[in-house]
């Protein structure tokens, strides 16, 4: 798959997603995407099922791309996620492609929690 550019995959994939264009979400998906979700034990498979649940979803979401980095077929996504204009979470998604398009998304993401005093001395504040 030497040339296929991850980062306007995945900005596309996730930009429709912020203005609910299923349609064009429809598109980079492969019939039989699977979304995982490890943090909740959730696997959800099929393009029609993901679709349904994206039209259902009862929550608006908004992405921000940090960084998109790929190889082969494997891509990673970093970035945050907001639900209903709440604070940021910070997000993780693993995708995989087969023939161009998205055929496996594992989502992992967490809220931001203070850094503990005494690492202070250890680290930098990010601010990216």
């Amino acid at each position: 798959m030497a040339g296929l550019d991850f980062d306007s995959l995945i900005r596309t994939h996730l930009e429709a997603a912020n203005r609910n264009d299923f349609d064009t979400m429809d598109e980079l998906l492969t019939e039989e995407y699977t979304l995982e979700l490890p943090q909740s034990g959730e696997r959800i498979k099929g393009k029609a099922k993901i679709r349904d649940l994206h039209v259902n979803y009862p929550a608006k979401v908004h992405f921000v791309t940090r960084r998109v980095v790929g190889q082969g077929d494997l891509a990673v996504w970093e970035g945050t996620i907001t639900y209903n204009d709440g604070p940021p979470m910070n997000r993780v998604a693993i995708f995989e492609f087969r023939n161009g398009k998205i055929a496996r998304e594992t989502d992992y993401f967490g809220e931001a929690f203070p850094a503990p005093d005494w690492r202070a001395k250890y680290s930098e504040r990010m601010t990216d």
